[in-house]
């Protein structure tokens, strides 16, 4: 969204939410709103919303917020996930398709030892807890994702 500024942002203003290139066709209609516009304008509608974000929330001040997931992008990226309250997006990709978590986790790489190996280690790595499966009561909340 625009709303995120930098190129986002300067890439609208100068070619609008179409864009025709020599090699390039691009199309963005949704990047001139706001997540609040968005999130208002879905519930106006009465639009269903995927179950990755839990369903629309108003907190006290008036601000909307999804009860799941913020935003969505890869399933596996590990971008900033030392940083993330658990459940984390691998929790919830364990939850929403667990075949891709165990393939992701532990198989998409060999060692030259032929052992197989994922992100797993990486979160081992790093310090990130991911093989035990967190409480059901742990949500993330809207709270917990102004804090990073």
């Amino acid at each position: 969204m625009a709303s995120e500024g930098g190129r986002r942002e300067k890439a609208l203003k100068i070619h609008g939410c179409n864009y025709y290139g020599k090699d390039t066709v691009r199309s963005a209609p949704f990047a001139i709103f706001s997540r609040q516009d968005i999130l208002q304008l879905a519930l106006d509608l009465h639009v269903p919303v995927p179950e990755i974000y839990g369903t629309i929330e108003r907190k006290a001040d008036g601000t909307l917020y999804t009860t799941k997931a913020q935003r969505t992008g890869c399933d596996i990226c590990g971008f900033g996930i030392h940083m993330e309250p658990r459940p984390h997006r691998f929790d919830r990709l364990r939850e929403s398709n667990t075949k891709a978590w165990e393939y992701w986790m532990y198989h998409v790489c060999k060692d030259d030892d032929g052992t197989e190996y994922g992100w797993g280690r990486v979160l081992d790595y790093i310090g990130v807890p991911w093989e035990d499966v967190p409480e059901d009561d742990m949500q993330m909340s809207f709270e917990d994702m102004e804090e990073l």
